[in-house]
């Protein structure tokens, strides 16, 4: 990483190969370490006191990471799953990817005891998140270019095989579970009127059925949104693009 003289505090886009940009975070509660996805210089790691950080993973079957985006982490086998948004384009092309149709997007897999990386998924457009059931048996895979989810089964018959479980009328970027076994996923809407986009959260379960509806253009005007995350009765909003987190209550289930 880059030194914290020139890093710390900087917005600059031009930078991001230098000082990195951390797009995902997970932790892996029987170690305490911390996972980092980082859009520019791939999977790392941090130790439970945040002193070391460890390069985990820069390529797979000889492919460069180009985009590393979402993360998650099996708290019963300490595998680390994890996204590469695009083989061809980096964060500040987005744009670009979007133009094109890219469909170079990975799902892989890291195994902290052999130090392997597997690649699950390829030609996924716009790998952006990933979230785990609850029982390991399927991870849930959102891909922002094409406004799905995909789930990949993990375990059981349909193993190592995916289906499109849902097709959102927006842009759908990370995905966490919650502990009543759902899903919330954060998207985006583009928007043909004044509003050019319209941040929303949506909570699937794991069919893809729509179960809840959330809008935030009234907190986030038409700014949008990367993470909606759910801990008890808090809600957690994130954002590339803006310079504060949200913290909505709520009983909600």
């Amino acid at each position: 990483m880059g030194s914290r003289r020139v890093c710390d505090g900087t917005n600059d886009p031009n930078l991001g190969h230098v000082c990195g940009r951390p797009l995902g975070i997970r932790f892996y509660l029987k170690t305490g370490e911390l996972f980092i996805a980082d859009a520019y210089r791939g999977l790392f790691v941090s130790s439970p006191d945040g002193r070391v950080t460890t390069t985990v993973a820069t390529s797979a079957e000889g492919q460069t990471f180009k985009l590393v985006d979402g993360v998650d982490v099996d708290q019963l086998s300490g595998h680390v799953y994890f996204t590469d948004a695009s083989s061809r384009f980096s964060l500040s092309q987005i744009p670009e990817a979007i133009v094109a149709g890219d469909e170079t997007g990975r799902l892989l897999k890291y195994n902290p005891s052999t130090k392997e990386v597997t690649v699950l998924l390829k030609q996924l457009a716009g790998a952006a998140g990933v979230a785990l059931s609850a029982d390991g048996k399927y991870a849930l895979v959102t891909e922002f270019l094409a406004k799905r989810i995909r789930k990949f089964w993990l375990q059981g018959p349909k193993a190592n095989t995916s289906e499109v479980v849902v097709t959102l009328e927006g842009r759908p970027d990370k995905i966490r579970s919650t502990y009543f076994g759902n899903f919330w996923v954060a998207m985006n809407v583009q928007n043909s009127t004044e509003t050019p986009n319209v941040p929303k959260a949506v909570k699937i379960n794991g069919d893809g059925e729509i179960l809840e509806t959330l809008n935030f253009d009234k907190y986030y005007g038409s700014t949008m949104i990367s993470e909606f995350n759910q801990r008890a009765s808090r809600f957690y909003v994130g954002s590339m693009e803006a310079d504060f987190l949200g913290v909505l209550y709520s009983s909600l289930g």
